[in-house]
């Protein structure tokens, strides 16, 4: 089996196309990590979390602050979307 890194992801957004890539394993891990620690009832602390996330991939703190609450659920949806393809 031949594994390749996954192309990166274009997200548009008010009409400019962003370009992020998926997480890395120890990236995923480390926010798993970080979200676990956060209390259950601090969406904020969750929201703050995520956007810190995204912006490690690519994607400008200041356009996920600009974005509806379900933009930024289907991004990370799609980010740790699982794949058994090994791309």
């Amino acid at each position: 089996m031949k594994l390749t890194k996954s192309s990166l992801v274009t997200i548009s957004f008010e009409d400019k196309d962003y370009h992020i890539r998926k997480p890395k394993v120890l990236e995923s891990m480390e926010f798993s990590k970080q979200w676990n620690k956060i209390k259950k009832d601090d969406s904020y602390a969750f929201m703050v979390l995520t956007i810190d996330y995204l912006d490690k991939l690519g994607l400008p703190k200041a356009v996920t602050q600009e974005m509806e609450l379900e933009h930024v659920t289907a991004i990370s949806n799609l980010l740790n979307e699982v794949s058994t393809q090994g791309k």
